[in-house]
């Protein structure tokens, strides 16, 4: 069957006078694919320019307005204010804190520092005893003939009794270091307070007004002095109170651990 089929296209061909040669049907499906391969190599580029078009809109569009530098300036110096500010706030608070704030004057009373020692208090310390009923010359030539000093103040009188105690030290430790550690800190009523300590002496005596505070603490301070031959410990019982945001000294007692 197949034989006549070719004769007859043969036959066909001759009559047209033209010799013609023969393809199968597969490589007419090969030349069809690739011409159709052809087609889609040239369209190719127009699709490619395309969506490198498109690309480029979308990157215009995505990309945003750069800072200018003394903005970004004004913002890390705004940063670095910020920082300073609250961690200075943060140690103004552990700084005046109760327990270093009686750590300091443990320090300063052990040494007798009058002079520093007034800004802890929580009255005006420069008070004289009532028995002199606010004759404060009255009482600075009695601390003169007691003394044997020349006292014609509360500087000359603070910085005899400094100079003094500091001699004694010296004397009693040579070289030495002083050291203090809190023991504990703890909440105390103005009852309890009352118990403890003589508290009409002290607003009798320096004019303390006792409403003028908002909370009471009791603070315990173990102080060390270390000399070349010796090491003393002493424990201060401290009662403080609150006074306009501030803790101050109501009263003191100590003794030779």
């Amino acid at each position: 069957m197949e034989e006549k089929l070719k004769k007859n296209d043969e036959t066909v061909l001759e009559d047209q006078g033209e010799p013609v040669e023969l393809c199968d049907v597969e490589t007419i499906e090969s030349v069809e694919m690739d011409a159709n391969d052809n087609s889609s190599v040239e369209e190719s580029p127009i699709e490619s320019n395309d969506t490198d078009t498109c690309s480029n809109d979308e990157t215009k569009e995505i990309e945003k307005p750069k800072i200018p530098i003394y903005k970004r300036k004004s913002f890390f110096i705004i940063i670095t204010v910020l920082f300073v500010v609250i961690l200075g706030a943060i140690l103004a608070l552990v700084y005046l804190s109760p327990g270093n704030v009686a750590k300091r004057f443990a320090k300063l009373e052990i040494q007798f520092d009058g002079a520093k020692l007034h800004n802890y208090w929580a009255y005006d310390d420069k008070t004289v005893p009532a028995r002199y009923s606010g004759d404060e010359e009255k009482f600075f030539e009695d601390m003169s003939d007691y003394l044997e000093e020349d006292i014609a103040s509360w500087k000359d009188y603070y910085r005899y009794e400094h100079d003094k105690k500091m001699d004694e030290l010296e004397e009693k430790y040579y070289s030495y270091t002083i050291s203090t550690e809190v023991q504990s800190v703890k909440e105390i009523s103005l009852k309890k307070l009352e118990y403890d300590i003589s508290l009409s002496e002290v607003e009798r005596d320096h004019g303390f007004d006792k409403e003028t505070i908002s909370a009471f603490k009791e603070v315990k301070v173990k102080l060390k002095i270390k000399g070349e031959d010796r090491t003393d410990r002493v424990i201060y019982t401290i009662y403080m109170g609150k006074q306009n945001g501030l803790w101050k000294v109501i009263e003191y007692n100590k003794k030779i651990d």
